[in-house]
């Protein structure tokens, strides 16, 4: 019974791990979500674009309506070159919470 316990705590453990999503910027070199925007850019260098935004958010319900609320968010681009998607990390509170596919890249292979 114990051996099927450990066997599925690591199951579930391996999953998590492979869930999240990671942008390779050198040989051994690599972000995750979870990661910090300062290890983004200690890793993977400056960003070759970058926007703030704010986004709504609701609040607490109050007399006269829902209290809306703004918090930054931040999105670093990285262009990883010709045939590869530019990977689009969005930061939230210093941390980042997704990296996603933008469009195609060009020039240089720089990150996967």
């Amino acid at each position: 019974m114990k051996k099927v316990i450990v066997m599925i705590l690591f199951i579930v453990g391996i999953a998590s791990i492979v869930e999240a999503k990671c942008l390779r910027c050198a040989l051994d070199a690599m972000v995750c979500e979870g990661n910090t925007k300062f290890d983004a850019i200690k890793t993977c260098g400056q960003p070759d674009y970058s926007e703030e935004t704010s986004v709504e958010t609701e609040g607490s319900v109050r007399r006269g309506g829902v209290r809306l609320s703004e918090q930054k968010v931040e999105k670093l681009c990285y262009n990883c070159g010709e045939k590869r998607f530019v990977k689009i990390l969005t930061i939230k509170n210093g941390k980042i919470i997704s990296i996603t596919d933008g469009d195609w890249g060009s020039g240089p292979v720089k990150c996967e």
